[in-house]
C-alpha cells in the first residue's frame, strides 16, 4: 500500500484498478492525487479509501488522516523499538512471553522444525513418531497448528479432534493421516514461508472453545476483537482504537484475507457500528461496504465483556517493553477474554476507513511527546 512518485508504476496501477471499479478519474483529481502523494505520501488507494474526493469533504479535513507511507516511516519506527517487535511477531516469543504475566492466552504445546522441534514439556518434535509419543502420553483433545511468523491467516489447520495417534479430523470434517500434516507443515516451511516469513516452523496449540455469542454466522473461525492501545510518556495506556474481525461462512479464520469483515467497536463501550466492511476479491488491499448485518447478532448490538477485553489489552500493553502503539487480538473463550496476538503493525488504514482520521488533538499530544508531528 506504500506509494509515492519514487513508484510511478504502482501509482498508475493503483489508477487503473480505481477505473476498473467504475470510479472515473477526472484531471483535477488525479493532478490533486499527485499532490497528495508528493506532500503527505497519500496512495491512490488511499484517497478512494478514505473518501478525499467526495465534494463534501473539506481539504482540512484529509490531515487528520496519516498516510500509510508515514506510518511505516515514521510512526511505528518511532513508537516500537525494532529490537523488542519480534515478541509480537514471533508466535512462540509471544506465548511464552506474556504467559509469564499471568494473562490468559492459547495454551502453545511445543514448536515444530525440522532436525530443531521441541514441546514446551521437555519432548522433543522432530518427527512423527515425537508427535505419536506425546499425544499418548498427553491425551490433548484439539490442536491448532499455525506458522509461527506469518500473517493473513496462512497456513493454519484446526483440528477438532485426535482421532488417534497418527489421525486427526479437521474443523471442515475431512480425517488427515498424521504423514499428512507433517508433508503440509514441511511443505509449508521450505516452500512459502522461505519467500514470504521473517521466521520459520509451526506452533501447535490448544484449540479455543469460542463463547457461543461469537459464533456469528455459525462459522468454523475464531472471531476475534482487536483493539490497540496506545502508552503515552509517563505510562498511561489508552484505548486507541478497536474493531471486531469475524470470517465468512466458509473460513476458519476471521482475517479479511480469507474473506472476513470488520467492523467498528466503540471503545468506551463495546458498541458495534452499522457498517460491515470487507476486501474486493479475496487478496485486497481495496475495501469495501459490504451488505451485511453483523451488529444484530450481539445483544444489544453490545460486544459482550467488554471491560474484561480492555482489562487484559491495558495489562499486556503495560508490560511491553519498547512497543508503545500496539494492535490486540482477543479471543472470547467460555471462560473470558483470551489473548491470542499482539501486533505492532496493526492495519491502521483499515482502523481509519472505520472509525475516520487518526489524528485527534489528543493523539497529536501524546505523538508530540515522541517527537513525532504532522501537518495541520
Amino acid at each position: 500500500m506504500k506509494l509515492n512518485l519514487t513508484k510511478p508504476r504502482k501509482f498508475i496501477r493503483q489508477l487503473r484498478t480505481l477505473k476498473s471499479l467504475a470510479k472515473k478519474c477526472t484531471f483535477f483529481q488525479v493532478l490533486d492525487m499527485i499532490t497528495l502523494a508528493l506532500k503527505y505520501g497519500f496512495s491512490p488507494l488511499e484517497y478512494h479509501l478514505y473518501g478525499f474526493d467526495r465534494k463534501h469533504r473539506i481539504k482540512q479535513q484529509r490531515l487528520f488522516y496519516l498516510s500509510n507511507d508515514r506510518i511505516e516511516k515514521r510512526f511505528r519506527p518511532v513508537l516500537n523499538n525494532r529490537r523488542w517487535t519480534s515478541i509480537l511477531g514471533n508466535k512462540l516469543l509471544f506465548y511464552l512471553f506474556y504467559s509469564q504475566l499471568k494473562l490468559a492466552v492459547a495454551r502453545v504445546y511445543g514448536f515444530y522444525y525440522p532436525e530443531k522441534g521441541f514441546f514446551l514439556d521437555g519432548g522433543l518434535l522432530r518427527k512423527e513418531s515425537d508427535f505419536a509419543e506425546w499425544v499418548e502420553r498427553t491425551n490433548p483433545k484439539t490442536l491448532v497448528i499455525k506458522p509461527v511468523g506469518s500473517l493473513g491467516g496462512k497456513g493454519i489447520k484446526i483440528f477438532d479432534e485426535l482421532v488417534s495417534f497418527e489421525s486427526l479430523m479437521s474443523t471442515e470434517g475431512r480425517q488427515y493421516a498424521l504423514s499428512e500434516v507433517f508433508s503440509f507443515m514441511n511443505a509449508d516451511i521450505m516452500n512459502r514461508q522461505v519467500r514470504e516469513d521473517p521466521y520459520k516452523g509451526f506452533i501447535l496449540e490448544e484449540k479455543i472453545e469460542q463463547a457461543e455469542e461469537m459464533n456469528v454466522f455459525g462459522s468454523r473461525s475464531l472471531n476475534t476483537i482487536r483493539v490497540s492501545t496506545l502508552r503515552t510518556k509517563k505510562g498511561e495506556i489508552l484505548t486507541d482504537f478497536a474493531m471486531l474481525r469475524v470470517g465468512g461462512k466458509d473460513s476458519i479464520t476471521d482475517n479479511l484475507h480469507q474473506g472476513g469483515y470488520v467492523v467498528n467497536i466503540d471503545v468506551n463501550d463495546g458498541n458495534l457500528g452499522e457498517k460491515a466492511f470487507g476486501y474486493i476479491g479475496k487478496s485486497g488491499p481495496w475495501i469495501e461496504e459490504k451488505s451485511v448485518n453483523i451488529k444484530e447478532f450481539f445483544l444489544g448490538g453490545k460486544v459482550p465483556d467488554w471491560r474484561e477485553i480492555i482489562e487484559i489489552a491495558k495489562k499486556a500493553a503495560l508490560f511491553s517493553p519498547n512497543l508503545f502503539s500496539i494492535g490486540w487480538d482477543i479471543a472470547l473463550s467460555k471462560d473470558g477474554p483470551v489473548l491470542m496476538e499482539g501486533n505492532e503493525n496493526w492495519d491502521m488504514v483499515i482502523a481509519q476507513v472505520l472509525a475516520g482520521g487518526y489524528l485527534s488533538e489528543r493523539r497529536r499530544e501524546i505523538l508530540k511527546e515522541y517527537g513525532l508531528e504532522f501537518p495541520r
